[in-house]
């Protein structure tokens, strides 16, 4: 019990981390910013994989590589896969903000 409670404080933490670096983005450089939501996610990704899921590592060789080739591959396509979405989101939204105030 205890053992999940630190580790849900830890995720809060690593959580909120990323919100504040955007809120306070004018002490961040933009590829800063970046960087920390990357790391972030891949550390939020882990400890759901290690701790919540109770995902241990395998005592066989060949399960502990499947896990890790695994990990790898849905943490590149959930954290990759978030920026390509925030990104267009900014560009789109971006666009149809500047279209709105010409029109008017």
């Amino acid at each position: 019990m205890k053992k999940t409670l630190i580790y849900s404080f830890f995720y809060l933490l690593i959580t909120t981390t990323p919100f504040l670096a955007v809120k306070f983005s004018q002490n961040f450089t933009k590829p800063l910013i970046v960087m920390i939501i990357f790391i972030s996610s891949i550390a939020r990704i882990s400890i759901h994989f290690l701790v919540f899921l109770n995902l241990k590592l395998f005592k066989e060789k060949i399960y502990k590589i499947s896990f890790l080739m695994f990990f790898i591959i849905i943490s590149f396509i959930l954290s990759s896969g978030s920026l390509w979405i925030m990104h267009h989101l900014r560009t789109n939204m971006s666009n149809q903000h500047e279209t709105l105030f010409r029109n008017n």
